[in-house]
């Protein structure tokens, strides 16, 4: 077979160009059929790792691309099941970081799993024991979609070396669409305490950061106690390299506007978090010097500009050392995090002591479990969820606005059908990490229980074998659905304004995904959840005006407020025609940077005045009112 191999152009115009490949398939396999597993998995490493930068095969429809993907799964699977191959420690370093990449391929293939290669290998165990050769291939051949049961509990703890690279592979999945994946998950994540305990080089601590930014998707009860395991290995990983909590200086410099330090983690003015975030720290200027700590790319020229300072910062122990001798050089007052969880470098930095107060919000909305963050600053619209974070919980006035409108919007007006003839076409606008197998059975229910055919057009945002696997696990569901790939912002506000509805996803909504939706006029279901991800939806369909139904409190309403969305032709254009008729710069925007409550500026100035005797009190929730009565 020999399908070519090249590296689409990505989306955007800043992203980073893409490696290609200096062999073909047919050289892949007739290595692999020589018996030069070596080379062969080198070859494999490098065909996954163009995957993992954002490239897709060339050419073909769907069913060409498929078999493609489903011919490198094929190949992939062969080499694991070879008793003779000898992974080299940095092979199986590769392999397990691309282990996402290699589920997505499987998930390309028939049975979409890699059953096959796990019998195989476990039929070679049985007939001449196990070494630590095999327990590689068949931690490698396992995922979170297998059905066989490795024993991955037992493997992980008899080669601690292997296993929790294993183990942070196969909870990288980000597309975990059925029950028995889920479980598989939680299976695995119920392993995390040997992980806490693991020797992690900092190097690789990004593999561990994708499971403490995945965890909030999940839908489990417990599933934020897994930070608390990761963040003991991102310490003590860190102290492997010499950085550790020292004490601060006893005499500090009075400044005029006290220092406060912003780490961000994707921060350009195209980006959801700027939209969100920068009226927040524009706000911020007022009182305090701000200084950014930045990972490469994280800015663009109008979000660098918010800031007086940048402090780069890299995930290699060299650059990470020096920002953190930098940052402890300039001995900032305060530390605020818009967000944490989104990138290694964040993660590591929130598990450190940098100044006497670092506080956090919930940007990547769900607590920290690091006991080097002392407050998360919370809108007082969800004082009820303050017994869900680790941190202390200072609450604040919800300002007028919050957001900034994304500069590369190209308005589109809403095309509100009057009249439907075939199907009503649902948006789930969703990455598939916020997708779950809950989730999906409620759309099931209403795509049955509807008294109009119901068309799913989902948004996944992906590309290449990660579409197409999740292209695989949605249309088990639905096989009538239409999935989209990866493409600009524009074209993919033009096919939400083809839809009819929104749905968003539970327990972790869209926030900006729903922004979208309702500029084109479409109504939207939310659940409305404890924690702040499973609120935000709801907040924003309560400042808009929309009607108190489409804010379900449990599946049934749920349900029951999309199909009457889908059913009542009236319902759902008086919606679209209010959303067409609101102002969402009043309602929504603050471009300008203006109208921001002036209690969140307030609420970091009381933390910087008074946070010693604040800890000292011990209190678990701060309103506005014990602000005031504390200090002022």
């Amino acid at each position: 077979m020999t399908a070519a191999v090249r590296a689409d152009a990505p989306s955007g115009a800043s992203a980073p160009a893409r490696r290609g490949l200096d062999f073909t398939p047919d050289e892949f396999v007739r290595g692999l059929h020589e018996g030069r597993l070596h080379e062969a998995t080198d070859r494999l490493i490098a065909f996954l790792d163009f995957l993992r930068q954002g490239a897709s095969l060339a050419g073909g429809d769907e069913a060409a691309q498929r078999a493609a993907y489903g011919f490198w799964a094929e190949q992939a699977g062969r080499l694991l099941a070879d008793p003779r191959l000898r992974l080299t420690s940095e092979q199986y370093r590769h392999l397990t970081a691309q282990h996402r990449e290699l589920v997505n391929l499987w998930g390309c293939t028939s049975s979409g799993r890699s059953d096959a290669v796990i019998a195989t290998i476990a039929g070679q165990i049985a007939n001449r024991g196990l070494t630590p050769h095999d327990v590689a291939r068949l931690l490698l051949a396992t995922s979170l979609y297998a059905t066989l049961d490795v024993g991955f509990g037992d493997l992980m703890a008899a080669v601690p070396e292997l296993g929790w690279r294993a183990w942070a592979g196969a909870l990288s999945t980000q597309t975990v669409l059925t029950a028995e994946a889920a479980e598989a998950r939680r299976r695995l994540v119920a392993l995390a305490p040997l992980v806490a305990e693991a020797d992690v080089p900092f190097e690789d601590l990004s593999a561990l950061a994708q499971i403490w930014y995945l965890c909030s998707y999940d839908d489990a009860e417990e599933k934020h106690v897994v930070k608390a395991h990761l963040n003991a290995a991102f310490r003590r990983s860190m102290a492997g390299i010499g950085i550790v909590d020292e004490p601060l200086p006893a005499l500090r410099p009075v400044r005029e506007r006290p220092v406060m330090l912003v780490p961000v983690e994707a921060f350009q003015s195209t980006h959801a978090m700027y939209r969100s975030f920068a009226p927040t720290v524009s706000l911020l200027r007022e009182r305090f010097a701000l200084v950014a700590v930045a990972p490469a790319g994280a800015l663009d020229a109008a979000s660098e500009a918010l800031f007086e300072r940048v402090i780069p910062i890299g995930r290699h122990a060299r650059e990470f050392t020096a920002a953190v001798a930098a940052i402890r050089a300039l001995a900032p007052d305060i530390v605020f995090y818009p967000s944490v969880g989104m990138a290694t470098e964040t993660i590591a930095l929130a598990n450190l002591r940098l100044a006497p107060v670092q506080a956090a919000m919930p940007g990547h909305p769900a607590t920290t479990m690091s006991p080097s963050i002392d407050v998360m600053a919370v809108q007082e619209v969800y004082a009820d969820a303050a017994p869900l974070f680790s941190e202390t919980v200072v609450l604040f006035e919800r300002g007028a606005n919050q957001q900034a409108r994304r500069p590369d919007a190209v308005p589109v007006p809403p095309a509100l059908r009057q009249t439907i003839d075939g199907p009503v076409r649902v948006a789930v606008p969703s990455a598939t990490f916020k997708l779950n197998a809950a989730f999906l059975d409620l759309c099931a229910r209403i795509e049955a229980e509807s008294a109009r055919p119901v068309e799913y057009w989902f948004f996944p945002h992906l590309r290449g074998a990660a579409l197409l696997h999740a292209t695989r696990r949605l249309r088990d569901r639905f096989p009538g659905c239409r999935v989209f790939g990866q493409s600009d912002y524009n074209a993919y506000v033009a096919r939400i304004n083809e839809c009819d509805l929104q749905l968003a996803p539970f327990p972790f909504g869209g926030t900006n995904s729903t922004m979208d939706a309702l500029h084109q006029g479409l109504g939207c279901v939310t659940l409305e959840g404890a924690e702040v991800h499973a609120r935000t939806d709801a907040a924003l369909l309560r400042r808009a005006g929309l009607p108190e139904w489409l804010i379900a409190q449990d599946a049934d309403a749920y349900v029951a407020a999309a199909r009457r969305l889908i059913e009542d032709d009236a319902a759902r254009l008086a919606i679209g025609r209010a959303l067409a008729a609101l102002d969402f710069d009043a309602t929504f925007y603050d471009g300008a940077f203006t109208t921001q409550s002036r209690d969140l500026a307030e609420l970091f100035r009381w933390l910087h005045a008074h946070h010693d005797a604040i800890r000292a009190d011990g209190r678990r929730v701060w309103d506005r009112a014990a602000r005031a009565a504390f200090g002022g």
